[in-house]
């Protein structure tokens, strides 16, 4: 028989500010303030002046990490904005070029072989690409030396938007790695505190409990979740702030295939990063697979199956 482990062993303070960073500032701050104040009391100063400098440490890499989601976030909706002009910048472009070749004509069907499709439809790299594609097919006709201009030009600024949006994602990614290990650190000191704390009041625990906020220690963050998904429908099992590295088991107990995926909004559809999961079968494996830790906070699960209802257990380990 397993044992179980001992209570006392765990880190309480990690296990419940994990995957919620700002959970785990609220409770930094609680402690920081609670010591602050109480540090007339010569073994609380002690703890004080160990405890304040990991508590700055630790907010100063969330507003890091919170300032670079923000620019981020700014990044991806320029691009996105860039990418959403296409559709009146096309329909202008191939007013202009029908002026000079009628639709239908060869040297019409040498810009656009493939329609406006192109630039419609698919990610982000094939649209940027048939915007160059026709940029490149424009060289030499000078009735369309204007139009060329102008996409060249378009070209340019998704080129750029585009190489800032990867670039701030990357810093992101590397900020989120950055609070993540100051969070271990922070609840480090948290668990450093309490045991002076332990030391000072010991046949008087009570007085413990006035230096942590006592909610976020009680509740934590849940980490197993089950439930069930109709078919062919989507479902969110939770909210959370993930690291790329983050473990996640999951077990699908039905028999249809389950697809797993993190998403920008609670209820959106799956995109084409997911994990799927056949039936009665448990794997692991991590957030990056899922999708993008950076911006996509809600985990999702799909029921492919047409007719059966899923059943799923997943774990955050």
């Amino acid at each position: 028989m397993n044992a179980k482990t001992w209570h006392f062993i765990i880190n309480t303070f990690e296990v419940a500010t994990r995957g919620n960073y700002k959970a785990a500032v609220t409770l930094s701050t609680h402690l920081d303030a609670a010591l602050n104040a109480a540090k007339a009391d010569a073994a609380i100063l002690v703890l004080y002046n160990y405890y304040h400098p990991i508590h700055l440490a630790y907010v100063a890499a969330y507003n890091a990490w919170l300032t670079q989601g923000g620019t981020q976030k700014g990044n991806t909706q320029s691009l996105t904005a860039l990418l959403d002009g296409l559709t009146a910048k096309i329909n202008a472009w191939d007013a202009q070029i029908q002026g000079t070749y009628a639709k239908g004509t060869p040297g019409y069907t040498a810009l656009f072989p493939k329609g406006h499709t192109p630039f419609l439809k698919g990610g982000q790299t094939e649209r940027i690409a048939a915007v160059h594609a026709l940029d490149a097919a424009l060289i030499g006709i000078v009735p369309l030396a204007a139009t060329k201009t102008d996409v060249d030009n378009y070209a340019i600024a998704l080129d750029g938007a585009n190489t800032t949006q990867k670039g701030s994602k990357t810093t992101t990614i590397g900020d989120s790695t950055a609070v993540e290990a100051e969070r271990i650190l922070m609840t480090n000191g948290q668990m450093y505190c309490y045991g002076g704390l332990v030391q000072k009041y010991t046949t008087q625990l009570d007085k413990i409990e006035q230096f942590y906020d006592m909610e976020i220690v009680r509740n934590g963050s849940q980490t197993d979740f089950t439930g069930h998904v109709a078919a062919t429908e989507h479902k969110n099992i939770a909210k959370r702030t993930l690291v790329e590295t983050q473990v996640i088991k999951i077990k699908n107990m039905g028999n249809g295939k389950l697809q797993f995926y993190l998403a920008t909004q609670k209820n959106d559809a799956i995109g084409v990063i997911y994990i799927e999961v056949p039936p009665m079968t448990e794997l692991s494996t991590t957030a990056k697979l899922m999708g993008d830790v950076t911006t996509q906070h809600f985990i999702n699960v799909f029921n492919v199956d047409a007719s059966l209802i899923g059943e799923w257990e997943l774990i955050l380990e």
